[in-house]
Formats: structure tokens, C-alpha cells, sequence
């Protein structure tokens, strides 16, 4: 499964918190239910997907090294 079908992002206008849930595991054949795990402000959006960026970035680095 790919992390597009097991995370869901949600905007709330009138607080302005984008909720990420994930996709909870459950029985085979069966799709699991998503749950809240974490709440993040608007105006921190952009610097977590920066944070989620380098990281990348930086494990590619490791990557061509070894």
C-alpha cells in the first residue's frame, strides 16, 4: 500500500489546522478506518512538507554514497 491511501489530509476553514489521519490496519479484505495523529497549523504546513523535502533530500544523498 502506498502512503497516499493510508494518509488523509484535512483543512478546517474555520480554524485553520490541517488534521493528518492514518489509515488504521485491520482485518484482511477489509480497509481500516482512519484516525487522528496529528495537528498542524496552516501557517506550519509549509515548513513540515520543507522538513519532509531535506529529509528526502538528504536520504537520496545517503543513498548515491553508499
Amino acid at each position: 500500500m502506498t502512503l497516499k491511501r493510508n494518509l488523509k489530509l484535512t483543512y478546517d476553514e474555520s480554524d485553520g489546522i490541517v488534521t493528518m489521519r492514518l489509515r488504521r490496519r485491520s482485518r484482511p479484505g477489509r480497509r481500516g478506518n482512519f484516525i487522528p495523529f496529528s495537528r498542524v497549523r496552516r501557517s506550519e504546513l509549509r515548513e513540515l512538507c520543507d522538513m519532509l523535502h531535506d529529509l528526502a533530500d538528504d536520504l537520496d544523498r545517503k543513498d548515491e554514497e553508499a
